[in-house]
C-alpha cells in the first residue's frame, strides 16, 4: 500500500490557493488602474473643455468691450475683420491655447439695430478640445430716471384742466389743478416731490441726468460719421417723414420744423424750438429724441412723439399733444393746453448717453 504525504498535498494546496489569491489581487488592481486612468482622464477631459468654454466665453465679452468702445460699430452692423476679431478660425492661438474665432453674426434687421446674435467657437489643436456659445447682445434701454415718463429737477407748475397720463416727479414740488391731481389718482399715476419729507407723496430727489462734456464730444464724434450730421451755428431744419436714424449735432440754436417725422436724434448745445409734428414708427414705438443743453420750446401743432430731454427748462407753447418721456433739468410751467401721455415703447440707438453706464449688455447666452 502507497503512503499518502498529506504534507505535500497540503502544500500544493496552499500553493494554488496563494497563485489564485494573486491572480485576483493582480486583477482587482488592474481593475482600480484602470479605473484610476479613466476618470482621470475624463477629468482632464472635462477640464480642457471647460477651458475651451471660458475661452468662447471670452471671445463674446472681447465684443461686447469692443461694443461699448466703439459703438458705431454696432449701429453701422460692421463685421468680420472690422470688429477687429477672426471670423474663421486662426492659424494660431489667441487666448492662451486655445484659437478663438466669430463663427456667426447676425444683427437686428432694423435699419438702427437692438440687437446682435453671434455665436463663438474656440478650440485647442493638441487636446482637440473645443467649444460653441452662442450670445445675444442688445443695446441698453433708456436708465432709470426717464422711466416715470414726466421728471424734473425743478417745479412743475400745471394751471388749468390740463391732460397728463403719466406719473410724475419733480424734486422742487409741483403745483396742479385739484381735478388734475383726482384724476391721476385715480388712474393710479404717481406724483412724487423731494420738497416737504411729512408729505405722503415725498420721494428722496431723482438724480435728473444732464449731458456731460464726455457725452457732447461723443455725439459730436458720431454726427461726423455716415449719414449723420454736424452743424455750427444758429439753424433752421424742415425735416420729414423717416430720417432713418439720423443723429444731427447743431452747434448753436436750432429751429425744427418736422412733418410726420420719425427716426431722428436732435443734438443742440442752444436752445431747441420744435414745430409741426412728429409721429411713432411702424412698430408704435419712438425712436424720435430731442436733446440740449438749454431749453426746449414745444409749439407742436399736431402730435409730438418723442424723447424731450433739456439742459435747461421744458416749456409747452404748442396745442398739440405730447407723447413719449419729459426730462428737464430746469421746471416746467405749462397751461390748460398741455397735454401729455407717457409711452415707455424708447427704441433710440444714442440713448442712454455714455456717461450714464453701459450701453450695450449681454441679454442670454447658450453653450452649443
Amino acid at each position: 500500500m502507497e503512503k499518502i504525504d498529506l504534507l505535500s498535498q497540503r502544500q500544493g494546496l496552499a500553493l494554488v490557493a496563494v497563485l489564485l489569491l494573486l491572480m485576483v489581487l493582480t486583477l482587482a488592481g488592474s481593475t482600480v488602474f484602470l479605473m484610476t486612468g479613466t476618470d482621470l482622464k475624463i477629468s482632464v477631459n472635462a477640464q480642457q473643455n471647460m477651458s475651451a468654454l471660458y475661452a468662447a466665453e471670452a471671445g463674446v465679452h472681447s465684443l461686447l468691450a469692443h461694443y461699448r468702445g466703439t459703438p458705431e460699430a454696432f449701429f453701422l452692423k460692421k463685421t468680420g475683420r472690422q470688429l477687429n476679431f477672426p471670423s474663421t478660425e486662426p492659424r494660431a492661438a489667441n487666448w492662451e491655447e486655445f484659437r478663438v474665432w466669430l463663427s456667426a453674426l447676425r444683427y437686428d434687421p432694423a435699419d438702427v439695430p437692438r440687437y446682435v446674435e453671434l455665436t463663438v467657437q474656440s478650440r485647442e489643436p493638441l487636446s482637440r478640445a473645443a467649444a460653441r456659445v452662442k450670445a445675444v447682445i442688445a443695446h441698453n434701454q433708456l436708465p432709470r430716471p426717464f422711466q416715470p415718463g414726466l421728471v424734473t429737477a425743478g417745479r412743475l407748475g400745471v394751471s388749468g384742466a390740463a391732460f397728463l397720463r403719466t406719473g410724475v416727479q419733480a424734486n422742487q414740488g409741483y403745483t396742479l389743478a385739484p381735478a388734475l391731481l383726482e384724476e391721476l389718482g385715480q388712474n393710479q399715476y404717481a406724483l412724487g416731490q423731494s420738497v416737504d419729507p411729512a408729505a405722503p407723496d415725498y420721494r428722496p430727489p431723482v438724480p435728473v441726468p444732464f449731458l456731460s462734456a464726455g457725452d457732447l464730444e461723443y455725439y459730436r464724434s458720431l454726427a461726423r460719421t455716415g449719414n449723420n450730421l454736424f452743424l455750427m451755428g444758429n439753424q433752421e431744419l424742415n425735416l420729414a417723414g423717416n430720417q432713418q436714424g439720423r443723429l444731427i449735432f447743431v452747434e448753436g440754436d436750432v429751429q425744427v420744423r418736422g412733418c410726420d417725422l420719425t427716426g431722428v436724434t436732435l443734438i443742440s448745445t442752444g436752445v431747441v424750438t420744435f414745430s409741426g409734428n412728429s409721429r411713432l414708427n411702424v412698430q408704435q414705438q419712438i425712436d424720435t429724441a430731442i436733446i440740449t443743453t438749454r431749453d426746449i420750446v414745444m409749439k407742436n401743432e399736431g402730435e409730438a412723439g418723442g424723447v424731450f430731454w433739456s439742459g435747461g427748462s421744458f416749456i409747452p407753447a404748442g396745442r398739440g399733444n405730447l407723447q413719449g418721456m419729459i426730462v428737464s433739468q430746469g421746471g416746467i410751467q405749462a397751461d390748460s393746453s398741455f397735454r401729455f401721455q407717457r409711452v415707455d415703447r424708447i427704441q433710440n440707438p444714442y440713448l442712454p448717453p455714455p456717461s450714464s453706464g453701459p450701453r450695450f449688455v449681454i441679454k442670454g447666452w447658450l453653450q452649443l
